[in-house]
């Protein structure tokens, strides 16, 4: 994966691609085309599909930021009443 905009010339993928959203840093990678496969979307009944592309939220395996707002702890709040 590349971070998104981070391609060998600077500048994002301009083949299809799709993107993972690290829910740790909020960081956008692209995703190439072929390391997925997707069935096919013009047969999803009732709509005309001109392009797709997935979407994927999660987390690097291994990979735990410990600034990130998943990885810290909740902090209690106190009310008084």
């Amino acid at each position: 994966m590349v971070p998104h905009g981070d391609s060998d010339n600077g500048a994002s993928f301009l083949d299809r691609h799709h993107h993972f959203i690290d829910d740790d840093t909020g960081q956008i990678e692209d995703v190439p085309w072929s390391a997925l496969r997707v069935g096919d979307p013009a047969r999803i009944d009732g709509y005309e599909v001109r392009e797709y592309m997935v979407v994927m939220r999660g987390r690097k395996r291994g990979h735990r930021d410990p600034k990130s707002r998943s990885a810290q702890k909740p902090q209690r709040t106190v009310t008084e009443e």
